[in-house]
């Protein structure tokens, strides 16, 4: 049981002591159990075969076909984790640099704190998105104050 010391305690904050029977039977009830990370198939299984479905909006395209390149691998799913794919910390700055181009300033020390993928598109979708940095206004011609000569002056 619960001990001596423990039970009338356990009692004034509404926790009643289990007796040696009940425990057991607790023990026996949570030892039956799957442990929970399972997958439980279903029990009428369909005939064709599921698939993942990804999403094809937002961040995804362009965060799959950045691991894909910098990674070396062939497709990316959500469940996947980066360093399991190999991540190192150069591949990371590569990362960081790839999704510069879609406007996120991302710490390439996020990549190994957000390993899942899933959870590291999460992440970047929350963060702010810079804005397209403005083209650079064209500069008008420089005039000299001298006047440029009409043909080239002769060689000695």
């Amino acid at each position: 049981g619960m001990g001596e010391a423990v039970a009338p305690a356990a009692a004034a904050h509404g926790v009643a002591a289990l007796t040696a029977d009940d425990g057991v039977a607790l023990l026996r009830t949570a030892l039956g159990r799957p442990p929970a990370h399972y997958v439980l198939s279903a029990a009428n299984a369909k005939d064709a075969p599921m698939t993942a479905v990804t999403p094809d909006a937002g961040l995804w395209p362009s965060l799959t076909l950045a691991l894909r390149k910098v990674l070396h691998v062939d497709s990316v799913s959500a469940e996947d984790d980066l360093l399991e794919l190999g991540l190192d910390s150069m591949m990371a700055v590569e990362l960081a640099a790839s999704l510069a181009s879609d406007g996120l300033d991302v710490d390439p020390m996020v990549f190994f704190e957000q390993t899942r993928v899933g959870t590291l598109l999460t992440h970047l979708e929350g963060l702010p998105r810079a804005t397209a940095p403005a083209a650079p206004a064209a500069q008008a011609p420089r005039t000299s104050p001298y006047e440029a000569p009409s043909a080239p002056a002769p060689v000695p």
